[in-house]
């Protein structure tokens, strides 16, 4: 039968931090199969970055690969791209503590991870 789960509209994403917001996922386009990707690995996702009020900060013209879980992209990719499976597609409000601080404020991102190894 259909597989239940997944993620959803309003749904959070445990920050895992003290005193740090969780992750809204604001909007799920897709969600994906397989495995998550968890951490170590070396992730490949389309990305658009977006202030809060929808201004576009990146457009994320490329893919951008990254090993998941070593500092290499924001804290909150690092949380978000080692729960994904490939396939999932999803816009999320990250909080500014998980992102590039107060400077920006919380930043919203469409995700689709496209593959991970």
């Amino acid at each position: 039968g259909a597989e239940t789960g997944g993620w959803k509209d309003g749904g959070m994403i445990p920050s895992g931090k003290p005193g740090v917001p969780d992750i809204k996922i604001l909007k799920v386009h897709k969600n994906g199969s397989g495995e998550a990707c968890g951490l170590g690995k070396t992730a490949t996702l389309a990305y658009k970055a977006m202030l809060a009020n929808g201004d576009v900060l990146d457009p994320g013209t490329r893919p951008f690969t990254f090993e998941v879980g070593l500092g290499r992209a924001i804290k909150g990719w690092d949380i978000v791209v080692a729960k994904m499976k490939v396939g999932d597609s999803f816009t999320i409000l990250l909080p500014e503590a998980l992102a590039y601080g107060p400077s920006k404020g919380d930043l919203k991102f469409d995700m689709e991870l496209l593959s991970f190894k």
